[in-house]
């Protein structure tokens, strides 16, 4: 008798009312006209500890106090939420001590498989590139690949692989239009 008690309070203890589900939330992506797109995810900084999920090819060390040395043809993917009123922006040094050894050099700009510009640096240091990109060149919501390439990669004297510059920042920024 003592055994069916506790075994009846054991089962009523057990006993219990389960919570009521919810379905999630209706999922939007961002209309192309919202300012509200997270940008830090179309914008790489490499000070990010997150930065590394982003690079495709070319970064032959990790990225060190908010720069990579990049390789020769370095490429990233970010997510592009819009192609209306993008700029493509890169944040890079040439190395002097590269610098001495190649001399001027040409980088060139790519979104994809698209070319987007080719510029000549005529002297080492802190660059900074921005070119709007066309908005044919991105499918909203989808990965973009953007690269940079240089002509003539530094090697080191006493080898090595081969590096074309410093990267502290790239990805897409929105261009602010002023509406008049």
């Amino acid at each position: 008798m003592r055994l069916i008690a506790i075994g009846a309070v054991l089962l009523l203890c057990s006993c219990r009312r389960l919570p009521e589900e919810y379905p999630p939330p209706e999922q939007h992506p961002p209309s192309q006209e919202s300012k509200s797109f997270p940008l830090n995810l179309m914008f790489i900084d490499m000070a990010d500890p997150h930065a590394r999920l982003h690079f495709v090819k070319d970064f032959p060390i990790p990225p060190h106090d908010g720069w990579v040395f990049a390789g020769p043809a370095p490429a990233i993917k970010v997510l592009a939420f819009t192609n209306q009123n993008v700029k493509f922006r890169a944040e890079l040094t040439l190395w002097d001590v590269a610098f001495k050894q190649t001399g001027p050099v040409e980088l060139q700009f790519r979104v994809d498989k698209f070319d987007l510009a080719k510029v000549r640096y005529d002297s080492p240091g802190p660059k900074i590139f921005e070119q709007p990109v066309p908005s044919q060149y991105l499918d909203p919501g989808q990965e973009a690949t953007l690269s940079i390439s240089i002509d003539k990669p530094w090697i080191a004297p006493n080898g090595g692989p081969p590096y074309g510059f410093i990267l502290q920042r790239i990805g897409l920024q929105r261009i602010e239009v002023t509406r008049q």
